[in-house]
C-alpha cells in the first residue's frame, strides 16, 4: 500500500507543476528524478544502512539524472529549430544517460553502475560493476506495439534511423482524431505531415515522459529478488526487458485525461510537450 501511495504522489506532482520557463522546467525534472531516486533507494536499501543516508544518496544521484533529462528535452527543441533530426540522436542519448542514472539511484546502486538505451524493441545495457558486461534484451510490449502499428501504416525506415525513434506514417483517413500519436515508443504520423519536424519534436517528448517514470520500475526489485534468477520469471527477464513503465505512464495519461478541464489536450503532459517543441517559446 505504501508503494502505491508513492506512485500516486508522483502522479500528483506531475499534474501540479507547470513549466512556463526553463527554471521551472529544470526544477521539475531535477526534483522528480531526485525524489524518485530517493524513495526507490529506501525501498531497495540494505538493512544496516540508515534511511536518511540512503535517501540522500538516492536523491542527489536521481537529481543528477534529472539534470541530464532536462538537458535532453532542451536538445529536443533543436529538431524543430533546425527542421531536421540532426539533434535527435544526441537528445536520445542524453535522455538515456539521465534515465539510467535515475534508475541506478532508485535501485540503490552507484549512479554509474548500469547504463541502458532503447531503440524500438531493442534494449541495450552496459553493466560496469566488477567487469564490463554487455546485454541485449527484447522488449516484448514494444515489439507487439510495432507489429500492431504496422497494420495500415508505412514504416518510415529512413526517418526511424535518422531520429532514433520508430516512426510509421498513415493516411489521414486512418488517423481521424490526431495529426500524430505516440503508442509506447512508436510515433505514428499522418503521411502528409512527415516533413513537419515540430510534430516530431512534440511526440518525442511524450516518449521521454514515459522515461521520466522509470524509477518506479525499481520499486519492484525486492519482489524480483524473492522470485529469484532460477524461477520462470528470472529466466524470462534474462532475455526480455519487461516495460513496467508503460503501466505507470498509462495510469498517468488516463488520470490526466480525466482531470482535463476542456479537451483531451488540456493537461500537463500536452503542455510540457508543447513547451519543448516550439522553438519560438524557448
Amino acid at each position: 500500500m505504501k508503494k502505491m501511495t508513492y506512485i500516486f504522489i508522483f502522479c500528483f506532482i506531475q499534474t501540479c507543476l507547470s513549466q512556463n520557463n526553463d527554471r521551472q522546467a529544470a526544477t521539475y525534472n531535477v526534483l522528480l528524478g531526485g525524489i524518485g531516486g530517493g524513495i526507490g533507494a529506501i525501498i531497495n536499501k540494505k538493512p544496516e544502512v540508515k534511511v536518511g543516508e540512503t535517501f540522500l544518496k538516492g536523491f542527489w544521484q536521481g537529481a543528477l539524472g534529472g539534470v541530464l533529462i532536462f538537458g535532453s528535452k532542451k536538445l529536443n527543441i533543436e529538431i524543430a529549430k533546425q527542421q531536421s533530426f540532426a539533434w535527435s540522436w544526441p537528445s536520445k542519448i542524453v535522455n538515456a544517460a539521465g534515465t539510467s542514472i535515475v534508475e541506478n539511484a532508485a535501485s540503490n546502486r552507484n549512479f554509474y553502475d548500469v547504463w541502458h538505451i532503447n531503440f524500438g524493441f531493442n534494449h541495450l545495457e552496459i553493466d560496469t560493476r566488477e567487469k564490463i558486461k554487455f546485454r541485449y534484451k527484447v522488449r516484448p510490449i514494444s515489439l507487439g506495439i510495432m507489429l500492431g502499428t504496422a497494420i495500415n501504416s508505412k514504416f518510415e525506415i529512413g526517418r526511424t534511423f535518422a531520429s532514433g525513434h520508430v516512426i510509421f506514417s498513415a493516411r489521414a483517413s486512418n488517423m481521424p482524431r490526431a495529426r500524430a500519436i505516440v503508442i509506447g515508443d512508436v510515433i505514428r504520423i499522418r503521411s502528409n505531415l512527415v516533413f513537419d519536424y515540430d510534430i516530431y519534436s512534440h511526440e518525442i517528448i511524450h516518449i521521454f515522459q514515459k522515461n521520466d517514470l522509470i524509477f518506479a520500475n525499481s520499486f519492484l526489485n525486492p519482489y524480483k529478488e524473492e522470485w529469484g534468477a532460477n524461477s520462470t520469471f528470472g529466466k524470462v527477464t534474462k532475455y526480455f526487458d519487461i516495460e513496467y513503465e508503460y503501466a505507470t505512464n498509462g495510469l498517468l495519461f488516463g488520470y490526466e485525461e480525466i482531470i482535463s478541464k476542456e479537451t483531451t489536450f488540456d493537461n500537463f503532459l500536452e503542455s510540457e510537450a508543447e513547451y519543448y517543441s516550439f522553438p519560438s517559446e524557448n
